[in-house]
């Protein structure tokens, strides 16, 4: 009896002091004035009574007094006598059918939202709002608003929204953009059904493939298989009845599909996994309820499935033979498999592609592209949207693009031009105009051609659709002498971005030889000396990768390191021989008929880390190549070896004085399977002076043939 009246006492007393709490703020804000000039925000939860209400609208007040300068802001909390007084109503309501309402009156607004991640977002687009109307609150650090805060009912066209990249990784962020992320929503992501596995499984939860058991793929009609998941799940993610996840069961990347008893009575057939495939996701999704299961619509789960898919399971559709750019080509077979796969599920995610993954660091122009498509992915009822970005490593404009990204996938009829220009002149306030108008101008190139934007390939590939060499060089110079009028912070930023821009100033000159903003300039001897501005270059670049963070260059792991070491000794430190067919054109004769090469004498050379950097790539399995008539003692050229690109050494190569074999070599084999160069060198004998000559080069097997520049050396 003692102790229950002595802890009835403690609770009145908490009670009591939580009153005089609360009364102290109340009786505050009764006799609270503010002395400035201007409108006078006060925040107001929606319901008292409401945990989360009262959570968002303390966040809300609390946000907007800081930017607003703290105890002297024009911003308060739950007082009603204020003069010039807009009252800000926030709350949460689950049982909205809208993902936010926005509702004006002559008091103020209302922000209503159906869960707490929406509301976030929503409050910082206010804030930005005001910002935009009202100069006492700072606004620089939030994203555009995508709307004008009338009377909105707001639906979002896509429920899962994501960008992988290094922006989205930071929590904080992807909480003001409304990001989801595959880190934190989901169980199982991409082709990783082996990390539920023990380090010892089962022998038949691999998959049957032409007569045995492969490690490769996996069996999806394995009882093992979908124990060993049941398990992972249970273990790392629980039924799903508190936090539910998305689960993507995927097979490996590859065209095996499993040809046991089991799959094939499931209806599996050559190339074809989806039976097996959706077979274990209905179990999965009838034993997890609350969870979300899905397959794919990619190599071998292309084709849908035979049944309607159960409601918490779905597709995610790869987007990877649909090219930026191709959407400008009217309906697609990427549209027609959507529209099938519709038939299946209402649950369909779009897995797309926002990087060139070739090269991370030169600027590529995607957000009109992407605009693009998102409209045809809402029309047709796209649920989610995965972007495959450059993952965890810097690609240059990513900070911008994944803002921009994020916008357009809650409103796609944003205008992209002005919301550039917003998000640079913010950041860049000395040079956020110059790179605003540079950048917009890449995509004004992007959308007036015919061509898809190219997701692998090298500076050819970008030069020849958006990239042109002569503004780029202007706008690198620009920036470049700006940064010395910047202050601290955007200084920092714009020696980040130089670093990344300079990689792409050396591959125009790479790629120039001893052209305009070529690496070299050809003498009147028909010989090539490297300009000394090529050393100042790789300089900033090797300073600035190291200081930033650049250290990968594409989605294939190469370095920066080793690009620079490429760079010295086979560009700066290379001898160049006097080349008699420096600015000559030569063809390409092959069953497949003639093809002019104008890289085979452009003074490029070749360097061996990637077959993008200065290869002509030349798939046919025999050529000739005629040289003209002329004086030089001897011939070089050099060859890529790298097997895992399908790119081998030749079988042999002749040299021929019309069909007379004059001389014959033969490369030793390539066991490696890294980059290798190999010289091919040959004096030519006195009977060839003079005449005219023919190269006949001969494939290994299937491999492609990759040449730099072929030398008649004087």
């Amino acid at each position: 009896m003692y102790r229950f009246l002595s802890l009835s006492k403690m609770l009145l007393w908490v009670a009591f002091l939580m009153m005089l709490t609360v009364a102290s703020i109340s009786c505050a804000g009764k006799v609270a004035t503010y002395n400035g000039n201007g409108e006078v925000y006060v925040v107001l939860p929606k319901d008292y009574d409401s945990k989360k209400d009262l959570k968002w609208s303390e966040y809300l007040f609390k946000h907007l007094r800081h930017r607003g300068g703290g105890d002297n802001a024009p911003v308060f909390y739950d007082i009603f006598d204020i003069p010039d007084s807009k009252f800000i109503t926030v709350g949460i309501d689950e049982k909205n059918d809208n993902d936010f309402n926005i509702e004006n009156d002559n008091n103020g607004i209302r922000l209503v939202a159906r869960d707490e991640r929406t509301m976030l977002w929503l409050l910082h687009q206010y804030m930005r709002k005001i910002g935009d109307v009202d100069e006492r609150f700072p606004y620089k650090d939030l994203p555009i608003a995508i709307m004008s805060f009338n009377d909105t009912v707001g639906h979002f066209p896509f429920k899962y929204r994501d960008v992988y990249s290094p922006t989205n990784r930071d929590e904080d962020i992807r909480g003001v953009l409304g990001l989801n992320n595959i880190d934190t929503d989901w169980g199982i992501w991409g082709h990783n059904i082996s990390l539920t596995l023990p380090d010892e499984p089962d022998r038949n939860v691999f998959a049957y493939y032409e007569g045995q058991r492969v490690s490769s793929q996996f069996c999806f009609s394995s009882d093992k298989l979908y124990r060993y998941i049941c398990d992972y799940i249970i273990d790392n993610c629980g039924d799903g009845k508190d936090v539910p996840y998305n689960f993507a069961i995927l097979p490996n990347d590859n065209n095996i599909a499993c040809m046991c008893g089991h799959c094939q009575g499931a209806g599996n057939s050559v190339g074809n996994a989806t039976p097996a495939v959706t077979k274990m996701i209905r179990k999965l999704a009838t034993r997890f309820p609350s969870h979300t299961f899905f397959t794919s619509a990619y190599h071998t789960t292309d084709k849908p499935c035979k049944h309607a898919l159960p409601e918490n399971a779905g597709v995610i559709v790869s987007a990877i033979d649909w090219q930026p750019g191709k959407e400008l080509k009217g309906k697609t077979l990427f549209e027609q498999k959507i529209s099938e796969w519709s038939k299946k599920t209402n649950n369909i995610y779009v897995w797309d592609y926002i990087n060139n993954y070739d090269d991370y660091l030169t600027p590529y122009p995607i957000l009109k592209s992407m605009q693009r498509r998102f409209k045809i992915y809402r029309d047709n009822g796209i649920k989610g949207i995965f972007l495959n970005g450059s993952g965890y490593d810097y690609s240059t404009f990513e900070d911008m693009h994944t803002q921009l990204l994020a916008a357009l996938m809650m409103n796609p009829d944003i205008n992209i031009e002005c919301s550039v220009k917003d998000y640079f002149c913010r950041n860049y306030p000395v040079t956020g105009a110059v790179i605003s108008d540079y950048y917009c101008s890449l995509l004004r190139n992007e959308e007036s051609t015919d061509k898809v934007i190219p997701i692998y390939g090298g500076i050819d590939e970008k030069i020849d659709v958006f990239l042109e060499p002569n503004s780029f060089v202007e706008f690198y110079d620009t920036i470049t002498v700006l940064k010395n009028r910047a202050e601290e912070e955007e200084a920092f930023m714009l020696r980040k971005l130089i670093a990344a821009l300079t990689f792409t100033r050396l591959e125009i000159a790479r790629n120039a030889g001893y052209g305009k903003y070529g690496f070299a300039t050809l003498g009147k001897d028909n010989s090539l000396q490297v300009n000394k501005s090529m050393y100042e270059l790789l300089e900033i670049f090797e300073d600035g990768y190291e200081a930033f963070n650049m250290n990968k260059l594409n989605e294939a792991g190469d370095k920066s390191s080793d690009y620079i070491e490429n760079w010295k000794k086979y560009i700066l430190q290379a001898e160049y021989p006097t080349n008699v067919l420096y600015g000559k054109v030569l063809t390409v004769t092959s069953e497949n008929g003639k093809q002019i090469y104008q890289g085979l004498t452009d003074g490029a050379p070749g360097i061996p880390n990637s077959y993008f950097y200065g290869w002509n790539i030349i798939p046919e399995q025999e050529i000739s190549i005629k040289l003209p008539a002329s004086d030089a003692k001897a011939i070089k050229m050099n060859f890529l070896s790298l097997p895992r690109h399908r790119i081998g050494i030749p079988s042999k190569i002749e040299i021929c004085k019309g069909e007379e074999v004059i001389a014959l070599y033969k490369p030793k084999e390539v066991n490696e399977d890294g980059p290798q160069l190999i010289v091919f060198e040959e004096r030519l004998e006195n009977e060839l002076k003079n005449k005219v000559i023919t190269l006949k080069i001969y494939s290994s097997s299937h491999y492609h043939i990759a040449i730099d520049e072929i030398c008649l050396i004087k």
